[in-house]
């Protein structure tokens, strides 16, 4: 008794320290991810290198979170350094290390990041496809955990800023308020709160298309939970859409203030939104009466179209060198494939080719002796002249049956259909006949327009009908 007791606590100290560790281990992960996740909107330079450093740590000790997430990190980071070519290579693999590590997670979030490279190069159609994979991976997720909820919410926007491109604002506004709703789900309200802040800010960039009270709304709505998220790219967006409603109402010195704000966010930017700030920029300043500070902001928004141009042609070699890869694996399978198929199809002739005689000698041998086939054999090769009396009498059935078909052939064409049944090729004949190659063909083909023999038919299997 005393001895179970100590194994059953034994038992139960080991299950304590397993779990205990593991809980550790995945608290270290979690303060990591978290603290990059941070640092990724203040700090990315310091973010980018702390995120390879526990990269190859994950790697080293197999710890497949972890790896996942610091891929991440990296693709938010080529993101919002408009590094599309570096981009698309990070979210590639993302996407097939999730797939090993069965994580649909971190599947959806890689397609949201090939939607962002492939939409940034006009490419919309591949963009699109990407949206469509991480659909199919979010309705098999199916699941409540923060990150899922979080991948699902960015695909929702991501189809968002897709119709916003397709100039389709009643989608658009469709997609921001799933957005909305997954966040909803989530049972932490902090976590709730939090979303909030993005969630009503992406919800104003919309109705900015639409409606300027409601952006307002929403945008003010948004700003509300400053306290609790400090989202910069929710900032900006607030105080952009809020510019742009002063702007419609030409309350300049209102919208400058609002569009000030918004350029004093000392952060990484989307490319998109940073134009747009230039452009209310230079429509406000102009409409203010103030030409040389409109000229300044159009400097400013040609200089970031130079450095998107830059990008832009960099990611395109990216995905064409790809593509041209890709094209050159296919081709290479396909040339692979067709000299199989090739080499097959010689190896079946040249054996048809070859077992045709023999079965034919086999139904031949089969109806008589191998010693008298042999000697009739031999007196064709010799041009014996009493062949054709020894071939009457060793197929008499087979003469009679072709002499009263086809009254008209010739005594050489009556001695070719008998060579011809005895197997004898081409070449065998033109030997024993004397004659060239050539010459036997044409003798052939003759006889086989005389025999009204079918194209499709063999003329050895015809005489041993």
């Amino acid at each position: 008794m005393q001895k179970r007791s100590h194994l059953l606590c034994s038992t139960i100290f080991l299950l304590f320290v397993i779990l205990f560790f593991s809980q550790e281990r995945y608290d270290i992960e979690l303060r990591k991810t978290e603290e990059l996740n941070n640092l990724i909107d203040t700090v990315p330079e310091k973010a980018f290198k702390k995120a390879n450093l526990f990269l190859k740590e994950a790697r080293k000790k197999n710890i497949h979170d972890l790896e996942l997430s610091m891929l991440q990190i990296k693709c938010s980071y080529y993101e919002k350094k408009y590094d599309f070519k570096n981009l698309i290579s990070c979210s590639q693999e993302l996407l097939e290390k999730s797939q090993e590590y069965q994580s649909l997670s971190y599947s959806i979030l890689a397609e949201v990041f090939l939607f962002k490279a492939y939409s940034f190069n006009n490419l919309n159609t591949f963009a699109y496809q990407h949206l469509q994979n991480g659909l199919e991976y979010s309705n098999a997720a199916n699941s409540k955990d923060s990150l899922t909820v979080d991948a699902t919410s960015k695909l929702y926007v991501s189809f968002a800023n897709y119709y916003l491109l397709m100039n389709d604002n009643k989608k658009r506004l469709l997609y921001m308020m799933k957005a909305l709703d997954a966040h909803q789900k989530y049972q932490d309200k902090s976590y709730q709160d939090r979303r909030k802040y993005v969630d009503y800010a992406n919800i104003a960039s919309v109705y900015n298309e639409i409606n300027i009270d409601s952006t307002e709304h929403y945008a003010l709505l948004s700003l509300k939970y400053d306290n609790v998220s400090k989202l910069k790219n929710a900032e900006f967006s607030n105080y952009l859409v809020l510019g742009n409603v002063n702007l419609v109402r030409k309350n300049y010195p209102r919208a400058i203030y609002y569009l000030k704000k918004a350029e004093n966010i000392e952060q990484d930017i989307n490319h998109i939104n940073r134009e747009i700030l230039y452009n209310y920029f230079v429509e406000t300043y102009k409409n203010d009466g103030k030409p040389d500070s409109a000229k300044i902001y159009e400097n400013k928004k040609n200089f970031l179209n130079l450095n998107i141009y830059k990008n832009r042609n960099d990611s395109l070699s990216k995905i064409l060198e790809e593509n041209n890869e890709k094209n050159k694996r296919r081709n290479t399978f396909l040339m692979v494939i067709i000299a199989i198929i090739i080499i097959l199809a010689l190896i079946i002739l040249f054996y048809l080719r070859v077992r045709k005689p023999k079965i034919i000698v086999q139904k031949v041998i089969s109806n008589t002796s191998p010693e008298d086939y042999n000697r009739l054999l031999e007196m064709a090769k010799k041009d014996d002249t009493a062949f054709i009396s020894a071939f009457r009498n060793m197929y008499p059935e087979f003469l009679e049956k072709l002499q009263e078909d086809f009254q008209d052939l010739s005594v050489s064409e009556i001695e070719l259909c008998a060579l011809i049944k005895l197997n004898l090729s081409t070449k065998e004949i033109a030997a024993n006949k004397n004659l060239s190659y050539r010459t036997i063909q044409n003798k052939k083909y003759n006889l086989r327009k005389k025999l009204n023999i079918p194209a499709e038919m063999d003329i050895y299997k015809w005489m041993d009908r």
